[in-house]
């Protein structure tokens, strides 16, 4: 077959902020597809004019990467800016002519599919990345109700990255399941060495450091977190917890960090572009999400060794099996994360063990691997052997 010339659309840049791991997984597949053969072009689709989107513009110019932006700050002025990038993006697309158009987020998804009927573009994909799409809300039922009526009518496939994810889609239009079946492609990424990142040791003098990561938002259920640190100092006080990434809650958790009088142990370091450089800093990393799609940032903590306690909800036990690779807590459930964390500190050789059974069982989510899968899709749409 003859190069293929894919469109990757994505939210925005600003990874870490309003951006996350969604962003982060495209932009990795991207450099993978080309290596595989693949023409890729990256729309990221709002401009957000901060300082993480300017170092991942800077991160793929330094990779080959062509990127451009459809429109401005996503922000109140959501259906203008929208339908401004709709635009912008068609006369990309006339002009650059990909034959697939791959979203990875809903508003793209809903472009591609109007350039795919305007434009006759011959293949449009979506990703969806996380088990809980639309917001707990009257409006994101009817949200996703309009979705679920759309995207199994007009979609060429959709891809799911969790096994939890693909049930879930095959669950919600089946009487459509002919025209578009979900598709199971883990999330996946460079997998680092750990010869390269080797995790920190723990001294008097550094205490003992526990890593959280990702947007400080409701999902990442940081304020279970916080609450459960309290029963963790009373244990072992010089504990440290350390929040990489930035979002809508940043003041509500540091208020919440001032009444239970956790200042001097908690530190929000803000949005940083070396994730893999600050993981190794850590002794223990921490997931207290509520809901997930496949979090990458886990498998990143597993693959250069660092232990992991996190949540036992879908996604993530597919990647932790509880006491094999990592452990698993209920989640809400501060004190059952205060518990498993001291475990773990008061335990170095089930730390060590878990690392190394953790670093073995992420080789199967090389985004070299997920990249291959891809293209087989790829290549199967385009020559109408799908079905």
């Amino acid at each position: 077959m003859t190069e293929i010339h894919v469109l990757q659309m994505i939210k925005g840049l600003d990874i870490g902020g309003v951006n996350g791991g969604a962003e982060r997984f495209s932009i990795d597949l991207c450099g993978q597809l080309r290596n595989l053969g693949c023409k890729v072009d990256l729309c990221a689709f709002y401009k957000m004019n901060t300082p993480a989107e300017s170092a991942w513009l800077e991160i793929l110019n330094d990779r080959g990467q062509d990127v451009f932006f459809a429109t401005s700050p996503y922000g109140k002025n959501y259906l203008r800016n929208f339908v401004a990038g709709s635009k912008f993006l068609r006369e990309f697309v006339e002009r650059k002519q990909p034959v697939i158009l791959h979203s990875h987020f809903q508003q793209g998804t809903y472009a591609a599919l109007w350039l795919k009927k305007v434009l006759s573009v011959p293949v449009v994909v979506r990703t969806a990345h996380n088990v809980l799409e639309w917001e707990p809300s009257f409006s994101g039922k009817v949200k996703e109700a309009i979705s679920d009526f759309i995207y199994p009518r007009w979609l060429d496939a959709e891809v799911g990255v969790s096994k939890t994810i693909v049930d879930q889609l095959a669950e919600r239009y089946p009487a459509h399941s002919k025209n578009v079946r979900p598709v199971l492609a883990f999330n996946g990424i460079v997998l680092p060495s750990i010869a390269e990142f080797p995790t920190v040791i723990t001294t008097e003098e550094t205490g003992f450091i526990i890593g959280a990561v990702g947007r400080l938002a409701e999902q990442k259920g940081y304020n279970h977190l916080l609450a459960a640190m309290v029963y963790v100092l009373g244990r072992h006080p010089g504990a440290k917890l350390v929040f990489l990434g930035d979002g809508e809650l940043h003041s509500v958790l540091e208020a919440q960090t001032r009444q239970l009088n956790l200042g001097d142990c908690v530190e929000f370091a803000g949005q940083v572009n070396n994730v893999l450089e600050r993981l190794r800093n850590f002794n223990l990393f921490v997931s207290s999400s509520l809901w997930e799609g496949l979090p990458s940032v886990i498998i990143e903590a597993m693959a250069i060794g660092l232990p992991v306690v996190a949540t036992d909800i879908p996604g993530t036990r597919e990647i932790i099996s509880d006491g094999v690779n990592g452990k698993l807590v209920q989640p809400r459930d501060p004190l059952a994360l205060a518990d498993a964390i001291i475990e773990m500190i008061d335990n170095p050789q089930m730390r060590r063990e878990l690392s190394h059974a953790g670093q073995q069982s992420v080789k199967q989510f090389s985004i070299e691997e997920i990249a291959k899968t891809y293209l087989k899709l790829y290549e199967s749409l385009l020559s109408n052997e799908i079905g």
